[in-house]
């Protein structure tokens, strides 16, 4: 399995008395999630510009409700099953 490597470096983090701190950490993550949370990023990323348009014709439809059914409630039976 690929795995990728991610380094960490810590160097020269000199405390008072002068003497450096150094060390590595080493992650290791299967390369199948980075590619997961790419996917999932450009979705959230496109998928983003339609959440306004989605909740504005949300509102707007519950808004409108009481007035559509006053409509179909006017309209003759066999355009009201159309509308």
């Amino acid at each position: 399995m690929d795995q990728s490597r991610i380094y960490l470096g810590i160097d020269n983090l000199a405390d008072e008395s002068g003497s450096g701190i150094r060390g590595t950490i080493e992650v290791k993550l299967p390369a199948g999630w980075f590619y997961a949370v790419l996917i999932i990023a450009v979705a959230v990323w496109i998928l983003h510009s339609f959440v306004h348009a989605l909740l504005a014709a949300s509102v707007t439809a519950m808004a409108s409700w009481p007035h559509y059914r006053k409509l179909a409630a006017r309209l003759p039976s066999s355009l009201s099953d159309l509308a």
